[in-house]
């Protein structure tokens, strides 16, 4: 780790007090959690330390940038995925038909993927339900209650389905026309109750979630072959949770054998489904 962040460079970065950067804040704290999380950036930094250095000046101008830090890290982490079911990856790719850039590229399957990394970290809103049912007023753009419903606790999550979909249109453009491609997104911990609405971004008809059909919207993603969300755990094993959503329905979607090792890193699996009755 000491590479990019060296003692000298800790030490300077102590002196901003308040600002500081979130490697710094982590050893400020100094508790488990805080270990936890250290000893996950010094493994992404160790287990792709081969692949880091083909793309050294990209990591060394962004890892110790406050700003650029957490882009960066996502970076790393799904760089780490990748690498844990049998991918060989390169940063900071030349796309063939271009000159835009994903950030990774898969290199040992045929044909390679190209992966954009983002985060996702807007707060979202949490409306606490008590004492009657909900149900997603689709005309109406809100949650209603069902009258004369029997008790219901839990929390509902407000949909805000424009910030997902201006992220994935975004993304899509850095994606390769004629290979697969991927978008992973990287969000709170604390935000896991948005990843459907997250996924109605994305932009299917429908979703199965557990299932259970939920309605999202159509829009083009030719270009996008799967959407990755994960987040990490703040515990002491500092554990990885992983989103995995197909789009079977792209331009160059991806292998099944790809799909299927996608899906053996993966805790919960969307599965997009058309509505042939657009009435269903």
């Amino acid at each position: 780790m000491l590479i990019f962040f060296t003692q000298e460079w800790i030490e300077t970065e102590l002196k901003k007090e308040g600002l500081e950067h979130p490697i710094v804040e982590e050893i400020i704290k100094n508790d488990e959690f805080s270990a936890a999380y250290l000893e996950h950036v010094e493994n992404c930094l160790l287990t792709l330390k081969d692949e880091i250095k083909k793309a050294e000046d990209h990591f060394q101008n962004k890892l110790g940038n406050k700003g650029n830090y957490e882009g960066a890290l996502a970076e790393l982490e799904i760089g780490l995925l990748c690498k844990e079911i049998g991918f060989d990856i390169e940063f900071e790719p030349r796309l063939l038909e271009n000159s835009k850039h994903s950030d990774i590229k898969v290199t040992n399957v045929d044909p390679q993927i190209f992966i954009e990394v983002s985060t996702f970290f807007d707060d979202i809103g949490i409306t606490w339900c008590e004492r009657s049912k909900m149900h997603w007023n689709e005309n109406e753009v809100e949650w209603e209650k069902i009258k004369n419903s029997s008790i219901d606790c839990g929390y509902i999550t407000r949909r805000d389905l424009l910030k997902s979909a201006e992220k994935f249109k975004k993304k899509r453009k850095q994606l390769s026309a004629t290979h697969p491609g991927i978008i992973a997104l990287k969000i709170k911990n604390t935000s896991y109750h948005d990843i459907p609405n997250i996924i109605h971004g994305f932009g299917f008809d429908h979703i199965k979630l557990d299932g259970v059909l939920e309605p999202g919207e159509r829009k083009e993603n030719d270009k996008i072959s799967a959407v990755i969300i994960y987040y990490y755990e703040k515990a002491e094993n500092y554990e990885r949770r992983v989103c995995f959503c197909n789009n079977h329905l792209a331009n160059n979607p991806l292998p099944p054998s790809i799909v299927k090792k996608l899906k053996s890193c993966s805790n919960w699996i969307i599965n997009p489904v058309e509505r042939k009755n657009p009435q269903e």
